[in-house]
């Protein structure tokens, strides 16, 4: 009997093993320190926080691959065909500022470009952008208010820049080349004119990233996991 268990245990591994690596999640924990804040119509919902006051921003995401675009071309920047955009692939996201803490948002996406060409300066970057939001109708015509925080990385220089190697959803390296490293809460007013987005910055709180770690959990370990616990239930049944 103890050797049929063991044959059935190895069989159930090498079974669960040899099936394709589902995606897990990525959970990422990073920390940053007050550098700016512009709120001159006090609509942020915390008060200018005291110079050193830690923004701490933890989430977690889904390391899958949709081909779901976000944006299209057209803008200041020139986001096709590097850009790779994942709606909903937020599983949670917490914005801690000092005391304060804000919750993860009905809307939410990853996005990023691989050399992006900025067609107004000529200038070129990389972009790993995190960032969950609200929206809502202000009444006027063509008019959207967003409200939300997340976190960005920048990279500019010339092309190619290597910070970005490929269009999926990747983990940016960190610390690293990446000349900007920034957690943010923001609201902005959009405007459609003429069939054109214009947006307009209403308040900003930036803090810059100074530590960014990532605890990604294999697949592997999802399915030896399993195998354990069906283990532990064949043993049950044999008694």
């Amino acid at each position: 009997m103890k050797l049929k268990r063991a044959t059935a245990l190895v069989c159930l591994i090498a079974a669960l093993l040899s099936m394709p690596a589902y995606s897990s999640n990525i959970t990422v924990i990073s920390e940053g320190v007050f550098s700016e804040y512009t709120d001159p119509d006090g609509l942020l919902p915390f008060a200018e926080p005291n110079s050193g006051t830690v923004f701490s921003l933890r989430f977690t995401y889904d390391d899958a691959t949709p081909d779901d675009l976000l944006f299209s071309e057209g803008g200041s920047v020139d986001l096709l065909p590097t850009l790779g955009s994942y709606n909903d692939a937020i599983v949670s996201m917490t914005l801690t500022i000092g005391s304060e803490s804000f919750q993860l948002q009905p809307i939410n996406f990853i996005f990023i470009n691989n050399d992006g060409v900025d067609t107004q300066t000529g200038g070129n970057s990389d972009l790993w952008v995190a960032k969950t939001l609200t929206e809502t109708q202000t009444g006027n015509p063509g008019e959207l208010l967003k409200e939300g925080f997340g976190i960005i990385f920048v990279e500019s220089g010339t092309l190619p820049i290597p910070s970005l190697t490929s269009d999926d959803l990747v983990v940016p390296e960190w610390p690293g080349t990446w000349s900007l490293g920034s957690i943010f809460y923001n609201i902005q007013l959009e405007t459609e004119v003429n069939g054109e987005i214009i947006t307009e910055i209403l308040a900003n709180a930036n803090a810059n990233v100074s530590s960014f770690t990532i605890v990604p959990v294999p697949a592997a370990v999802w399915l030896f996991g399993s195998a354990l616990g069906l283990l532990g239930w064949m043993r049950r049944k044999t008694k």
